[in-house]
């Protein structure tokens, strides 16, 4: 069981939303939160990524989802995938990787793929 735990609010947290990433994580993320619960990660659970623009977790800490080892959590909705293609990408390498160790993915053309997601990120900021 993954270190962390969930608190129910009356506070409902929703909209468009911006998150960072590593950038071997993919780097920024944009989505859209829609969630009343808020989260609060333990020992040895890595934020996914930092809120730049919304609430995240909780509203309160600046965290945004959870990482441990193979396993993501994210409150971001909707088309999380087409929307951030460089975090797409990272999440198939690594289920790749963990059958696959030395797997090499040729960079993908994303260019449609990243012009939506860079004309989010602006609207968002």
């Amino acid at each position: 069981a993954l270190d962390l735990y969930t608190l129910a609010s009356e506070t409902r947290m929703i909209g468009n939303y911006m998150f960072e990433c590593a950038p071997e994580n993919g780097g920024t993320v944009v989505g859209f939160e829609n969630h009343s619960g808020k989260t609060y990660l333990g020992a040895g659970v890595s934020p996914l990524g930092k809120v730049s623009r919304g609430f995240g977790n909780n509203g309160g800490d600046g965290t945004e989802g959870a990482r441990y080892k193979n396993v993501f959590g994210t409150y971001c909705h909707g088309p999380l995938l087409p929307k951030n293609p460089q975090f797409a990408d990272m999440l198939l390498l690594t289920a790749l990787r963990r059958k696959y160790p030395d797997i090499f993915l040729p960079p993908l053309d994303d260019t449609l793929e990243i012009k939506a997601h860079d004309i989010m990120e602006m609207r968002l900021k």
